[in-house]
């Protein structure tokens, strides 16, 4: 019997716009071009449930006996991203309430409010409708849940998610108000509550903002609704089906919490290919999300934009490397064929309305070869297991941060500023696995967890752990400044991390941008401090990672670093330059004996290890001239035959190599 396939490449493919004639044409096309996998029906509430209560599922078993007979995997997707007209014509109190107290009426998408009881029996019903009539279908190889889940329906304040928010609050704080009141320490302002029906939801206001308590709490809200959303639809489907189940995140929830009861991740990326630096940041996180198990890359544009400037030769199949090598076993492209009608009809596609190839066709053709090549390989390597860790977090980070308030700086952008951390640890040569401060850190040689305001009590007591098993943090900038709730620590600056580890703090003061922001790094060299700057109070048992320069700051710390237990803390005060903070983790890495192996800019190494200790590197050169890439020891190129090769490799513009090495 034939191995299943390992690896998917696919597209999304929309049926219910199509006559037969179409579809057929479709699938061949899709074998001639080497598709092994569609996505479908996330779009489709009206074609499955025409009129209310009336439901059809048999035009998609046509659609999904088409695509089996062509041995063509189906992920199937429950459609309540789009409800149908009659819906909200008969329910307009269904319709989405932004923050302007506008209610959303039918088109376009997300229009209808997660939060409310009511759609979401309506939801329930049509998806026990297709999970029933399709769930034991041969051709289903994996579900997905809605559609970018708060991707465009960011705040509800409807009716029923205030009274949400009311519950979820006192669920929060044990029913308890004055619980409430403490901890977000509403004496400021007057804005003291007697009952949870009290606290407003986060209407705009005259003058000012909220609470930064409220904003944050309401995002957690949100978040846990959308996830209890999702739940109800898992809940639906595991009643008629075996099939695996995914959604494909666009980074507007929280993954972590999306993906706990899903069966693997999945993501929706779309980059050109001259800033795919995202991208590898986006692959690993998604390779860590659900430990173990692949994830995929359920969108992504058939010239990298959905729109854009056409994507140099080569590109895509770079693209579709980094994908598979960063962990993941799917690959489908958004969509299969151009729209001819609605919002995304000029969207770039794989074939164009009247079924030709598009200017993406030959470069999935490339990828359709890279795919076999490499499926044989991905039997047997998975990504090595990192060293380090990079931390990120949305509950005790982002959402203390969404629309860049009360940030750092002027228009802070946490994500930006985040992201920035990794890719000087990137590019410094380090491979890395990026994980949520959920997570455990077991086995990570060392841990980084900069702008992570709030460290939770379970967060610490693993990097207690860590430390005292022999492992090194580093915290900061910005590790533990705030409580859970958005308030200010009264343990020191940075709260329970300087109460866990015994350090002090003096202050935190903002520098400005002129000559005092200076900071002389303990190697000499010249740093600048930039947003918040925390300045400590060294003690005897404290080495010394920098100075300030500021004349009345009489040459306080910067950063410190001490034992504790078995292992070592590096904790940093402020932001520097990404040239100036590459000196202070280049150093800590080689300090804590970390292997880095540093390529050009516009390469990209993935190390692999097989089940037997083997090892690979897969590499990816985006770069539109030739480089040569020292190896560790001598091997063979699988993308090249098996050609064998030394200790140096010269990889092409715009192509990439999988060499396992001699000798492992």
């Amino acid at each position: 019997m034939a191995q299943k396939p390992v690896l998917r490449l696919g597209a999304a493919w929309y049926p219910e716009q199509w006559g037969r004639d179409v579809l057929e044409q479709d699938v061949r096309l899709m074998v001639q071009l080497g598709i092994n996998a569609v996505r479908v029906g996330e779009f489709a509430w009206a074609r499955f449930e025409p009129a209310e209560g009336r439901f059809e599922t048999q035009w998609m078993r046509d659609a999904m006996d088409l695509a089996h007979a062509h041995d063509i995997g189906v992920v199937l997707c429950t459609p309540t991203a789009t409800p149908p007209a009659w819906l909200l014509h008969t329910r307009p109190e269904l319709g989405y309430v932004d923050q302007s107290g506008r209610q959303y009426g039918h088109g376009g998408r997300q229009q209808a409010d997660y939060n409310n009881p009511l759609f979401r029996d309506y939801c329930r019903c049509v998806n026990e409708a297709v999970a029933q009539g399709l769930g034991d279908h041969p051709a289903l190889i994996a579900w997905q849940t809605d559609n970018e889940l708060r991707g465009h329906q960011k705040l509800s304040l409807s009716e029923p998610a205030i009274a949400g928010w009311h519950e979820w609050l006192r669920a929060r704080y044990d029913g308890d108000i004055e619980a409430l009141n403490a901890s977000w320490g509403t004496e400021v302002w007057s804005q003291r509550y007697g009952a949870f029906e009290q606290v407003p939801a986060p209407w705009p206001l005259p003058t000012y903002s909220h609470s930064m308590s409220l904003l944050t709490n309401y995002r957690r809200y949100m978040n846990d609704s959308v996830v209890a959303f999702q739940r109800e639809q898992i809940e639906v489907i595991r009643k008629y089906s075996y099939a695996p189940i995914t959604h494909n995140s666009e980074d507007s929830v929280d993954e972590w919490d999306l993906t706990r009861e899903l069966d693997f991740a999945a993501t929706d990326t779309y980059v050109d290919g001259h800033h795919p630096e995202h991208v590898l940041y986006r692959f690993d996180c998604f390779r860590c999300l659900k430990a173990g198990t692949p994830f995929w890359t359920m969108e992504t544009g058939s010239e990298g934009y959905l729109y854009g400037e056409l994507a140099p030769a080569g590109w895509l199949p770079c693209f579709a490397m980094m994908n598979f090598a960063s962990g993941s076993h799917g690959l489908s492209y958004w969509p299969w064929r151009q729209q001819r009608a609605g919002a995304e009809i000029d969207h770039n596609a794989i074939v164009s309305v009247a079924g030709r190839p598009s200017s993406g066709w030959h470069e999935i053709e490339k990828i359709s070869k890279l795919r076999q090549q490499l499926e044989p390989l991905l039997r047997e390597f998975r990504p090595a297991r990192a060293p380090a860790a990079f931390v990120r977090s949305e509950t005790n980070g982002h959402f203390f941060f969404v629309d860049r308030v009360a940030g750092l700086e002027p228009n802070f952008n946490f994500r930006a500023r985040l992201e920035e951390e990794y890719q000087t640890l990137r590019r410094l040569g380090l491979w890395r696995d990026v994980i949520y401060d959920q997570a455990p850190v077991t086995g990570y040689r060392i841990v980084f967890s900069p702008y992570l305001p709030h460290a939770s009590s379970d967060f610490l007591q693993r990097m207690r752990e860590h430390l005292e098993n022999g492992g090194a943090w580093v915290a900061g900038p910005y590790c533990g400044y705030r409580d859970r709730d958005h308030t200010v620590p009264t343990e020191g600056e940075l709260g329970a991390v300087e109460a866990m580890l015994g350090f002090r703090t003096k202050f935190t003061l903002s520098l400005g941008k002129g000559t005092g922001n200076g900071i002389t790094l303990a190697n000499g060299t010249r740093a600048h401090a930039s947003m918040r700057s925390i300045v400590f109070d060294a003690s005897v048992d404290d080495e010394v990672l920098g100075t300030y320069d500021h004349p009345r700051l009489g040459k306080a710390a910067w950063g410190i670093s001490r034992p504790f237990g078995k292992g070592r803390i590096y904790v940093l005060g402020s932001r520097i330059e990404p040239a100036e903070r590459a000196v202070v983790y280049g150093d800590i890495l080689r300090r804590e004996g970390i292997d880095l192996v540093p390529t050009p800019e516009r390469v990209s190494l993935f190390p692999h290890t097989a089940v037997d200790g083997r090892k690979a590197w897969a590499i990816v050169n985006w770069d539109a001239v030739p480089h040569v890439i020292n190896l560790p020891a001598t091997g063979r190129d699988m993308l090249d035959d098996g050609r064998r090769v030394g200790t140096a490799i010269t990889v092409a513009p715009f192509t990439s190599a999988f060499v396992i090495f001699d000798g492992a």
